[in-house]
């Protein structure tokens, strides 16, 4: 019955995501177009994502749960309790160096992974600012990423699998906001992924304190 009642959680939020992701492109579409912000916004979100399945949802992440899994099913809490803090603290620490560094070198990795934008100054400029505002997304995913595993580990599955709806939710009323105030869609989007990345964190903390 565990395994049915978790199915049907996933799969129900699963569905949930992809009626709101339905939505998110219709309100893209709209509003956004195939135009210049389209593609500056598409290409710095994608940016740190990419990353971020290197890192959070990566090799770290698989050695993470078993290991994780494993102490939790032996009643060895204490020592699954510093396992889990231990590499919440290195995969935090990796994640800021990383961070750091390509935030300095920004401009020459965005000429080398979007050659396309540089031969339009005015563009490339402003992928450089979208990309510097929505990087340090990889820090709080990561995060998120070891908290999510600590939850599935116990059984909790509903937060982690709503997440996708909080994207999608967030980033599309980013855009109308922008698109009622006549303000700058860049600046919101990317605000607003970085938003839908810290609020969840408060809400793991709090789930993963209880266990």
């Amino acid at each position: 019955m565990k395994i049915i009642r978790s199915s049907f959680t996933y799969s129900a939020f699963t569905m949930i995501s992809r009626v709101a992701g339905f939505v998110r492109d219709i309100v893209f579409a709209n509003y956004l177009g195939s135009g210049v912000i389209a593609d500056v916004f598409y290409v710095a979100f994608r940016f740190p994502n990419t990353f971020r399945r290197i890192f959070s949802e990566g090799a770290f992440n698989s050695a993470f749960v078993p290991i994780y899994s494993k102490l939790i099913s032996e009643d060895r809490n204490k020592e699954a309790s510093e396992f889990a803090g231990n590499s919440l603290l290195i995969l935090l620490s990796s994640t800021i160096l990383l961070v750091g560094i390509i935030e300095i070198f920004m401009p020459s990795i965005l000429k080398i992974l979007a050659p396309g934008f540089y031969q339009d100054q005015n563009k490339f400029e402003m992928l450089i600012t979208s990309a510097r505002i929505v990087f340090p997304f990889l820090i709080l995913v990561s995060i998120v990423s070891i908290l999510s595993s600590i939850l599935n580990s116990h059984g909790k599955f509903a937060l982690s699998a709503g997440l996708p709806v909080i994207l999608n939710v967030i980033l599309s009323i980013s855009v109308l906001f922008a698109a009622f105030h006549d303000n700058d869609y860049i600046f919101l989007d990317v605000l607003g992924s970085y938003h839908l990345r810290h609020n969840p964190n408060i809400f793991f903390n709090f789930c993963c304190k209880k266990k």
